[in-house]
C-alpha cells in the first residue's frame, strides 16, 4: 500500500472534531465491519472513528481502492456530512 506523505495534514485531520462519526451513524452508514460494504474513508482519530473523506488524503485512498489494495471499498454516504439527515 502507498505510504501517505501527509506533510503534517494528517494531525489537523485526525484532530478534527468535526470529522468525528457518531456510534449509530457508524453502524447504520458507514457499514463498519462489513468487508466491501464499509465504508472506505472510516479512520481512528484522535476521539475516535473520524470520515476523511473530502480531505487531503481521500484521493489515495480511492487510488488503492481502485488498485484493489483495501477491503473496504464502498462510499456509502454519497458527500452527506456526519450528522445530517439524507435527502
Amino acid at each position: 500500500m502507498k505510504c501517505i506523505d501527509t506533510r503534517g495534514q494528517l494531525d489537523h485531520i485526525i484532530k478534527d472534531e468535526s470529522r468525528k462519526i457518531p456510534q449509530d451513524k457508524l453502524y447504520e452508514i458507514c457499514l463498519i465491519g462489513q468487508g466491501n460494504k464499509t465504508c472506505r474513508y472510516i479512520m481512528m482519530g484522535d476521539a475516535g472513528y473520524i470520515c476523511i473523506k473530502n480531505s487531503s488524503i481521500q484521493e489515495t485512498i480511492d487510488q488503492n481502492v481502485k488498485d484493489k489494495k483495501m477491503t473496504a471499498i464502498a462510499d456509502n454516504c454519497f458527500g452527506q456530512k456526519i450528522g445530517q439527515a439524507k435527502k
